[in-house]
């Protein structure tokens, strides 16, 4: 995994920026890798490819969007011992909670919003009105720290899964993990631009 690379438009690419963020272990001090850090140039970017994906991918059936997310799913839980492993060194904590609280459970919850959405009621008729749900375009994920995979998945999934096109930004102190969540997305087959990663 190229950590110096940012996910645009369904490819692996160099910052535009040029800059990138040394990454700390909260336990050690150390500095256990490099990734990139994206500049203006790269959200435009990111932000134009998720607005170019959006409309075909909000027009596509629930089913099919499902499918998609059963595919990531089942890439994702290839990835369990790098997550692990890099989790370890975002967080500087113990492996066995990771292992269950950080990781595994997130696999759960990614299940959990694909085995809901069927049931989601995009029409929602009402005595005197009607809901309608429907996704409203771009979605810009910036998450925080303390649970990298977890915040991530909580945000992306659900907006990918209702039609919504994402740009996730995590936060610089646990960037890694979410690396392996893009990588995902990638072998899944993702229409190019449905998910960004800066």
């Amino acid at each position: 995994m190229d950590f110096k690379k940012l996910y645009i438009d369904g490819q692996w690419v160099a910052p535009l920026s040029g800059q990138y963020i040394d990454v700390e272990n909260p336990a050690t001090k150390e500095v256990f890798t490099t990734v990139a850090a994206a500049g203006e140039q790269d959200v435009a970017a990111a932000s134009a490819a998720a607005a170019k994906a959006f409309p075909a991918w909000a027009a596509r059936p629930m089913e099919e969007r499902i499918d998609f997310m059963r595919k990531l799913l089942k890439e994702l839980i290839q990835f369990e011992p790098q997550m692990v492993d890099a989790t370890v060194k975002e967080l500087g904590i113990p492996v066995s909670f990771v292992k269950t609280n950080h990781i595994a459970y997130q696999f759960v919850r990614t299940q959990s919003y694909i085995d809901l959405a069927p049931d989601l009621p995009l029409v929602e008729k009402l005595p005197q009105s009607v809901v309608y749900r429907r996704p409203l375009g771009v979605i810009g994920c910036i998450t925080p720290w303390n649970y990298p995979l977890g915040q991530v998945i909580q945000k992306v999934i659900p907006a990918i899964l209702v039609g919504a096109t994402v740009v996730l930004k995590p936060s610089q102190s646990t960037p890694v993990t979410p690396y392996y969540l893009a990588e995902a997305f990638d072998r899944a087959g993702f229409p190019k631009g449905v998910f960004n990663f800066i």
